[in-house]
C-alpha cells in the first residue's frame, strides 16, 4: 500500500490540468482532432467521463521542476489545443541567472 500511495502522490501532485482537449469549433476539425473528438465522446459515453469540455490532468515532464512562486512568477504555462502540447511563456523579461518561476496555481505553501 505504501508504493501505491506514493506514487498516487507523485501524480497528484505533479499533474497539469489541460482544459480541454480540442478547440471548440468544430467547423476546423482536421481528421485527426475529429477522431479524437470520436474517442473522447466515447469515454462520455462509455464511462461518464467528460474529456472532451473539462480535459484532464497530465504529467508534464520537466514543467514540475519549476519552483514556485505564487504571488509573482515569471513564466506561465497553458495546454495548446492546436499545438497538442503544454506551452511555457515568460510573463516578464527574465534577466540571465535569475530563476524561472511558475505558479503552481491553488496549493498550499509547503
Amino acid at each position: 500500500f505504501e508504493e501505491f500511495a506514493a506514487a498516487l502522490l507523485n501524480v497528484w501532485t505533479r499533474s497539469f490540468g489541460t482544459g480541454p482537449l480540442l478547440p471548440p469549433d468544430e467547423t476546423d476539425d482536421t481528421h485527426e482532432q475529429e477522431d479524437l473528438r470520436v474517442e473522447l465522446q466515447d469515454y462520455m459515453d462509455d464511462f461518464g467521463i467528460d474529456l472532451l469540455t473539462k480535459g484532464c490532468h497530465s504529467m508534464v515532464p520537466v514543467l514540475d521542476l519549476y519552483n514556485h512562486f505564487g504571488t509573482n512568477p515569471n513564466v506561465g504555462f497553458a495546454y495548446n489545443t492546436s499545438q497538442g502540447a503544454f506551452v511555457v511563456t515568460s510573463t516578464m523579461r527574465i534577466p540571465v541567472g535569475q530563476e524561472v518561476m511558475d505558479s503552481y496555481g491553488k496549493h498550499t505553501e509547503a
